[in-house]
């Protein structure tokens, strides 16, 4: 699902210094392992405890400028996470993501599970990419916030911790079209289904 090597999920007071380790994503892999991709403004949160009251969730509403992968019939789309806020309690994965009000994203989505009803960003924030206008060309760039996570390397079988030096500025529109390549070859060799990787 992200590539979890392990996890905390923490019911408490924010501000615990915790961090989770995961299997460091490619562009590819995120398109890849995404059941829906789109890029889209959140026009709405509204935070809930589960039936149990042992979790917080959050459903987060997209208005959608544009599925990249996994096209909907409505524009307006839904997404429930886990983590959230309600009265003085917060739930959250270090290292997952949160989306403000009018923060338009290039989000990269798994399915919702059948027994909670929450989706995940591939890879954790990895999925996650704020759109933003470069204050210099004025251009559209992408900008992630990986802190709370580490990344396990399968062939050093060590860990490294996250370092905003290794995340270089990414333009939107050549971002877009990297990943419209990854999606179509997938679609061409699923037989056009968009089937996410290792999935049915």
């Amino acid at each position: 699902m992200w590539g979890l090597a392990a996890v905390a999920m923490v019911l408490a007071f924010p501000g615990a210094a915790v961090t989770t380790t995961v299997l460091k994503y490619s562009n590819q892999e995120l398109a890849e392992d995404a059941a829906l991709i789109l890029v889209g403004r959140c026009v709405g949160t509204e935070s809930h405890w589960n039936d149990d009251r042992t979790g917080i969730y959050t459903d987060y509403t997209f208005e959608v400028s544009e599925f990249v992968k996994g096209e909907r019939a409505s524009r307006t789309v839904t997404i429930r996470q886990w983590g959230g806020v309600v009265g003085d309690r917060g739930y959250w994965i270090p290292g997952s993501t949160s989306y403000a009000a009018n923060e338009e994203v290039f989000g990269f989505f798994t399915d919702a599970s059948a027994e909670s009803g929450c989706a995940w960003n591939v890879g954790l924030s990895q999925g996650k990419f704020t759109v933003k206008k470069d204050r210099v060309t004025r251009q559209k760039v992408l900008t992630r916030d990986l802190k709370g996570l580490s990344f396990f390397d399968p062939a050093s079988q060590t860990v490294q911790e996250f370092s905003e030096e290794n995340e270089r500025k990414v333009f939107f529109e050549e971002f877009r079209s990297e990943v419209l390549r990854y999606v179509e070859k997938q679609r061409l060799e699923n037989g056009g289904a968009e089937t996410p990787r290792g999935g049915k």
